[in-house]
């Protein structure tokens, strides 16, 4: 495995787990997540608010939509609130299925899993989700389970259009009815436009990350179709599920928004 493990290149995982307080990044994450924040400050509070937002969808899948099978792609270190300690805190009959196409992350994410019976981390590129939905793992822990909450953050925006409409087709085409996803990502006209963002985007390209894609809220609903969204609607940022008098206007950075089948 440690073949495989390019660290000469920063990864956004990591890079989260560093803003988010955590202890499992390099050296060479945390020069370039200080570097982007450098330029794009309200990076690091808006990575904190997508946690919270997590927090609130997989509460909302577990206590309102009864479900009790998560898959979690790109999910970045179990810790800090991740879906795993929300959803078993609410019902610990729960079980979850995280994987990272980053092999570092997911060898931490099995250590820290070690000993949780109802938790398993795989490798998985989530350009082919097939990875985890044939996989003996998923099998073995969800007995044949498919109405599942999907969590897709953060992933569409390095993924080019061919490979977000397949993912996002392959889960439909593989849940239940009833299933639910949260899906969010890094969009929005204002990255072609504001200064700032223009900006942070290419020191990212220039910090070795991957090619972002940012598109309109129209075009994401059209790469996310047949998935239907809930009442909620599209959320600007991490404000998904957040009472009227709690949100607040800001730059534009991405969306959130909660769908199902």
């Amino acid at each position: 495995m440690a073949t495989e493990i390019d660290l000469t290149r920063p990864n956004e995982g990591r890079m989260i787990d560093y803003w988010l307080g955590g202890t499992h990044n390099f050296e060479i994450d945390r020069l370039a997540a200080e570097r982007f924040a450098s330029y794009l400050p309200p990076v690091v509070q808006e990575v904190k608010e997508e946690r919270k937002q997590l927090v609130r969808v997989v509460s909302y899948m577990v206590k309102e939509k009864g479900l009790r099978h998560f898959l979690d792609f790109g999910s970045g270190l179990p810790t800090c609130g991740n879906t795993h300690e929300t959803a078993l805190a609410i019902e610990p009959t729960v079980k979850v299925i995280y994987s990272d196409i980053d092999r570092v992350t997911v060898a931490y994410g099995q250590q820290i899993l070690r000993g949780s019976p109802h938790v398993r981390y795989l490798w998985c590129d989530a350009a082919d989700v097939r990875t985890v939905l044939q996989s003996q793992d998923l099998a073995e822990l969800f007995g044949g389970e498919r109405r599942v909450g999907i969590v897709f953050m953060g992933l569409g925006h390095i993924l080019p259009d061919e490979d977000l409409t397949e993912a996002l087709h392959t889960l439909y085409e593989w849940a239940g009815e009833g299933s639910h996803l949260l899906y969010t990502d890094t969009s929005g006209e204002t990255w072609y436009t504001e200064p700032i963002l223009i900006a942070a985007g290419k020191v990212a390209a220039q910090s070795g990350l991957k090619k972002y894609y940012h598109r309109t809220k129209e075009e994401l609903l059209r790469h996310l179709s047949p998935w239907k969204l809930t009442e909620h609607g599209v959320a600007d940022n991490s404000q998904w599920g957040l009472a009227e008098d709690e949100i607040t206007p800001g730059l534009l950075l991405g969306y959130g928004m909660v769908l199902y089948k």
